[in-house]
């Protein structure tokens, strides 16, 4: 609305602009609208190109593999719990919902006699399996100098919106542990009728979108992203490829980070995040999930990552992130010590969106309408191929050295 005239006289008759006047007036706003279109062509291709396979800086590729040291573990991956089209995990019965304390896990007496792998936080370390490939990896941390300011300015984020935040029943205490949680993102699941954005109240999104936005969660998002790039090449391009079809077929959908290929994130608020052992069935389980630890603990007495199946029990320092296949393998935490603080944040992606793409953008309902017997037993033939070569796209060691990062190989998963 135009502002009214300080001369309350009006004029007789308004004076007409001249053409050049009229042309000179249109200059600054076509000069502002082409910026702004420019503006969000360049944010749109960032986001774009951010989600697909990272061309790793060689430079940055020797650093991370230079005086390597992998961890060899006897675990078979082609064993691990799916469901027979191969996109999701499978649910343990008869979970323990308990924090197990770190003698009770390791050392001479210990329950479990699992082996304790000592960890800096830093130096990164690859666990292979029987075959050598990697399935999971103590990715580390940046060698940022500023990277303790970035991991306590998160952590101050985190503890700031717990207090902002009205947890509804079911997300304080859950199958995975007692503190609060609330995820974000694009998940398909859970009752779910099509893929969709995670709905929360106005408050809570409000929240949770300020955590998204903070520079200091961008900044642990894109590193994990990064190393999910570097260690996992093809189960990277695997991601990206898939989403990138399902994003554009709804852009209503809208990512967590420009930098990041994961479609959801959990922030766990803590104050004491200490997981039981579980296992996230919902998530892809030829994919990884990344987890950052936060906070304030001694990692050396508390708050490592027990990987179950793997017999083995990590120390996970503050500012750290680990990548694992968290859909099949079960994990928990070793519980830290009072008066410490420990908070997590994790990425990953549900199977469901995969195979949401892959059958037709249709629910399997509709997918499976009247087929015949003989259908049917395609279908789990293509499911056994679909896990067979799934697991293909995890990397050794020699092949993450050798790879020409600039053309991956095309992918042959079943659709």
């Amino acid at each position: 609305m135009r502002s009214a005239p300080t001369d309350p006289t009006p004029s007789r008759a308004p004076s007409a602009p001249t053409k050049g006047a009229a042309a000179s007036a249109r200059k600054p706003y076509r000069k502002k609208k082409e910026k702004d279109r420019k503006t969000a062509k360049k944010a749109l291709l960032r986001r774009s190109s951010s989600q697909g396979a990272v061309l790793c800086n060689p430079t940055a590729v020797a650093r991370n593999l230079k005086d390597l040291l992998a961890h060899q573990t006897g675990f078979i991956t082609a064993g691990m719990p799916h469901t027979a089209p191969g996109y999701q995990g499978r649910s343990t019965k008869g979970a323990v919902k308990r924090v197990y304390a770190l003698e009770e896990l390791v050392g001479e007496g210990s329950k479990f006699g699992f082996d304790l792998k000592r960890w800096d936080g830093i130096s990164p370390i690859p666990l292979l399996d029987d075959v050598a490939r990697i399935i999971g990896v103590c990715s580390g941390r940046p060698r940022a100098t500023d990277w303790g300011n970035v991991t306590r300015s998160a952590s101050s984020a985190i503890a700031a919106a717990r207090a902002q935040l009205n947890f509804p029943d079911g997300s304080t205490d859950h199958r995975r542990g007692q503190f609060p949680a609330m995820a974000i993102g694009v998940s398909y699941g859970g009752g779910q009728q099509v893929p969709g954005n995670l709905v929360h109240s106005n408050n809570n999104r409000a929240v949770l979108e300020g955590l998204l936005q903070d520079p200091s969660i961008c900044r642990i998002a894109s590193f994990a992203n990064g190393s999910f790039a570097l260690w996992s090449p093809r189960v990277h391009q695997y991601y990206h490829q898939r989403l990138e079809r399902l994003y554009a077929r709804y852009p209503l959908l809208r990512r967590n980070f420009e930098r990041s290929v994961f479609p959801a994130a959990t922030f766990n608020f803590g104050p004491t995040t200490c997981c039981f052992p579980h296992v996230d069935p919902g998530n892809l389980p030829f994919g990884m999930c990344a987890i950052t630890a936060l906070g304030d603990f001694d990692p050396k007495l508390g708050g490592h990552i027990v990987l179950w199946d793997l017999k083995l029990v990590i120390e996970f320092p503050p500012g750290a992130t680990i990548l694992i296949t968290s859909a099949s393998v079960k994990h928990s935490n070793v519980g830290i010590q009072d008066g410490e603080t420990r908070y997590s944040f994790t990425q990953y992606a549900a199977g469901g969106l995969f195979r949401w793409v892959d059958h037709g953008f249709q629910p399997e309902k509709v997918y499976k309408l009247k087929w015949s017997a003989q259908r049917k037993r395609e279908e789990v033939e293509i499911g056994r191929r679909r896990w067979q070569e799934g697991i293909k796209l995890f990397s050794t060691v020699n092949e993450v050295r050798g790879l020409n990062r600039a053309s991956l190989p095309p992918l042959v998963v079943p659709n």
